[in-house]
């Protein structure tokens, strides 16, 4: 059974569980539509199945200490394959991230972004982090994740016009914020920032050791596969994030570092401090994904960037205004819609073009944002994306009886589609 016939199975049932019937009509709903929200992603058959294998009911607590009197390795028993599950998926992940230490058990990238800040910050250092009015993700503003810390949180200077760091105001912000730690990460990234340039105005501004953060959540995939540069090389002490956008896996998070000793603050005291069951049919899950991407991962970042400036070139000459045309509008996963120019054109909001398209039979969210790593792994190609913009423009002038037909037409395009990118 695939995650694309789970009908099969939820119909036997159906007549008697409500929740089954809604899962037959998500699945049939969400089959016959386009998804571009830039935070999810297509699990492959194998993904899921270890979703939904006994691993998933199972629990395993590794503990070297006494229990009794008695030297035990874990708390449970039965647990060799888990444990062998999750040694083996941090090794993978390792190799897929070509670092020597890693962490697999955050059960998301909000709580593996709240376990690297509370391991490796105390109450009172400041953060330096991304405005949330320029993709900044919203977790790291001062009344949330930094309030529940006890930490500060200083906004880096940031320039819109090129959606990126305003590297040329980091003297004068360094030399008066002195953060603790700088957290690089978008919730909207459309070009890899330039951490060498953040890591030498922190050596020469900062009067103590200050560490880069890289938040990865949404463009893991693209580092896997080598279409955005590598945080670590480039200067970053850590990275994390959540792995179900561009990293096709499960719901759920990791930690990675080239830093022994940062791992083993983390590692510290993580069951019952930060965590306590794991999860380890999702970490199988994290796992099978992970050797998707160490075989796949190139062809399909590349694929994704590919779709990303197409769809934005083909949009922008259409009067959808897509941020940054002078910088080739992306370079990830995610192209942006201009809002007040949008507005201004079409005397109406993204909002509204958010529920037309949804008419149309395409998702995407309620922010602005566009991505197109689902489409490269449900099986779009380059070849495809006129067809994909000429919806996207119909429906900008469409009618309500126009949005029925290109519905139709999508249904009917998603039929001939195959995932991709799979072992």
């Amino acid at each position: 059974m695939s995650i694309w016939d789970v009908k099969e199975f939820f119909q036997k049932i159906s007549k008697k569980s409500d929740i089954s019937r809604l899962i037959i009509e998500h699945q049939t709903y969400r089959n016959s539509t386009l998804n571009m929200i830039p935070s999810e992603n297509l699990l492959s058959p194998a993904v899921a199945a270890a979703i939904a294998s006994d691993l998933e009911a199972r629990y395993t607590l590794p503990y070297s200490g006494e229990l009794h009197g008695e030297i035990v390795e874990n708390g449970y028993r039965g647990t060799r394959y888990m444990d062998e599950v999750e040694n083996e998926t941090n090794k993978k992940i390792q190799k897929l991230f070509n670092v020597p230490y890693s962490n697999v058990r955050p059960l998301s990238g909000h709580l593996a972004a709240m376990i690297t800040m509370g391991a490796l910050l105390k109450p009172g250092d400041t953060i330096s982090f991304l405005p949330v009015d320029g993709g900044g993700y919203d977790g790291y503003e001062p009344h949330l994740l930094p309030k529940l810390l006890q930490i500060k949180a200083k906004v880096l200077p940031f320039d819109y016009s090129n959606w990126d760091i305003d590297y040329n105001s980091l003297k004068k912000h360094f030399k008066s914020v002195q953060p603790n730690a700088v957290i690089i990460g978008s919730s909207f990234p459309l070009f890899p920032f330039d951490i060498k340039r953040v890591r030498e105005e922190l050596d020469e501004n900062v009067k103590h050791e200050t560490m880069i953060f890289f938040d990865a959540s949404h463009i893991f995939g693209l580092i896997a596969g080598k279409a955005y540069p590598d945080p670590i090389k480039d200067g970053a002490d850590i990275f994390y994030g959540s792995t179900h956008k561009t990293f096709f896996g499960p719901q759920r998070g990791i930690i990675l570092t080239h830093r022994e000793e940062l791992m083993e603050k983390i590692n510290t005291d993580f069951f019952w401090r930060w965590q306590d069951n794991s999860h380890w049919g999702s970490i199988a899950a994290l796992g099978i994904a992970t050797e998707e991407l160490l075989k796949w991962g190139e062809p399909y970042a590349k694929l994704i960037v590919q779709l990303s400036q197409k769809l934005g070139k083909m949009l922008s000459e259409n009067d959808f205004f897509i941020r940054c045309p002078h910088r080739g509008f992306s370079k990830t996963h995610q192209i942006h819609v201009l809002e007040e120019e949008f507005m201004n054109k079409w005397k109406f909001g993204i909002v509204k073009i958010a529920g037309m398209l949804e008419e149309s039979g395409i998702i995407v969210d309620n922010v602005g944002r566009m991505g197109t790593q689902e489409l490269a792994r449900s099986g779009v190609d380059v070849s495809d994306i006129g067809k994909i913009a000429d919806w996207f423009i119909r429906t900008l002038k469409s009618t309500s009886k126009e949005r029925v037909t290109i519905r139709n037409e999508i249904k009917n395009f998603k039929e001939t589609l195959k995932i991709k990118f799979t072992l």
